[in-house]
């Protein structure tokens, strides 16, 4: 279950553990965000992604979809399309990794 009181801060729990992967899943379900540490699999993900040249030799040439925003002010917006007069603050367009990667590393 949620815990009944949460902090200022997320909360951490080790993957490798199954009581606190209990509590993970608990606050997955109520949709709340929530911090997992000590999974092997993520780790080495993250290790394969911050290889150099790993990336560019997965994803190749190929043009991927991703979003585009002017300003760097990306929100979730699904429930905004019901709203009158309302745009949306990204727009859809292709890349190639090598191409999406300068503009991405200089975003603040």
């Amino acid at each position: 279950s949620v815990p009944p009181r949460l902090f200022g801060s997320l909360c951490r729990f080790d993957f490798s553990d199954p009581s606190e992967l209990r509590r993970a899943f608990a606050l997955r379900d109520a949709e709340l965000p929530f911090v997992v540490y000590n999974n092997p699999d993520a780790d080495k993900v993250a290790r394969d992604w911050s290889t150099p040249g790993f990336l560019e030799k997965r994803l190749g040439t190929k043009t991927y979809k991703t979003e585009r925003s002017d300003d760097n002010h990306f929100m979730y917006f699904s429930q905004a399309r019901r709203l009158r007069g309302w745009t949306r603050p990204t727009t859809d367009v292709y890349m190639r990794y090598d191409e999406w990667l300068p503009p991405a590393r200089g975003a603040h």
